[in-house]
């Protein structure tokens, strides 16, 4: 393990995603990638900006996410990026967006990866609520995306609806495994206050991930979790004063407060161990 992988300070190349950002051009993504199409651009984040392409060589859809970096800035992050990407490109499951390629062109660090035709579940919560059985399909299909991350020893770190995916046909896709520990803890929290507009809001991301301490595992992927089941019942995300679902949705299933605030709990030792334990108790509330 090389020491930009130990180090959670942000590596100096990456730069915070500020107001004025403009994202590159097509053309600029094209010469990246001369020998694909690059069709539109797709949006951005606090980590890179998403582009539509097809690999003419094998006429397949893919999307490119290039990262928020100047390689030239810091020679030590293409290490730690070809090793990140590695482990990223090992995940091989249903639920999971594949990684297909990687590379770094022009300063320039980019994944190609899956193209999923669908919304994320940030999109389609804000148009409307989920039954309680819709959300324990949805998280089902989260969990068994998690399981075998965790088993490949890769921590998501940045869980949330927006890198959700929901396809055409219901199956849910996580994306951007590893790319919080990629670009350091440092710089991925500075680029979480610059995404949330509400300071009163919590995110999705445990308090350990915020400078609190301790030791970042697994159990913060599983206060991910509990960020986005009370979204997914309550269309909102709970504040500094937590208030628990039912406040909002008088007749809900009971047990969705205790799972959400167990998950939610600031001390890693004090939430689900597991995803097992979280998925068990979520099939308490329907099975799949």
């Amino acid at each position: 393990m090389s020491d930009h992988e130990k180090s959670n300070s942000a590596p100096a190349g990456f730069k915070s995603l500020g107001a004025n950002y403009q994202p590159p051009s097509l053309e600029e993504i094209q010469a990246l990638l001369p020998r694909d199409e690059v069709l539109e651009f797709i949006g951005h984040g606090g980590m890179g900006t998403y582009y539509r392409a097809v690999q003419s060589r094998l006429d397949r859809e893919v999307a490119v996410k290039v990262l928020l970096v100047d390689a030239q800035e810091d020679a030590s992050l293409i290490d730690g990026f070809k090793s990140e990407a590695k482990a990223m490109a090992r995940l091989n499951h249903f639920n999971i967006i594949k990684i297909f390629d990687f590379g770094v062109a022009d300063s320039k660090l980019y994944l190609i990866v899956e193209y999923v035709k669908g919304k994320t579940l940030e999109q389609l919560v804000a148009r409307r609520g989920f039954g309680i059985r819709e959300v324990v399909s949805l998280l089902g299909q989260v969990c068994d995306a998690l399981e075998h991350a965790h088993g490949m020893g890769v921590i998501h770190r940045d869980l949330r609806l927006g890198n959700t995916m929901v396809d055409e046909e219901g199956v849910v896709k996580v994306g951007d495994f590893g790319l919080a520990r990629l670009i350091g803890e440092e710089l991925f929290r500075h680029n979480l206050v610059g995404e949330n507009q509400d300071m009163g809001t919590l995110d999705y991301v445990a308090p350990e991930q915020h400078g609190e301490g301790g030791d970042i595992d697994l159990r913060a992927d599983i206060f991910s979790l509990g960020a986005m089941l009370y979204k997914l019942s309550t269309r909102t995300l709970p504040y500094d004063e937590y208030v628990p679902p039912s406040h909002f949705v008088p007749d809900i299933n009971p047990l969705v407060d205790q799972i959400v605030l167990r998950c939610m709990q600031r001390r890693p030792e004090n939430r689900f161990q597991s995803i097992a334990e979280f998925r068990d108790m979520l099939l308490q509330l329907h099975p799949r």
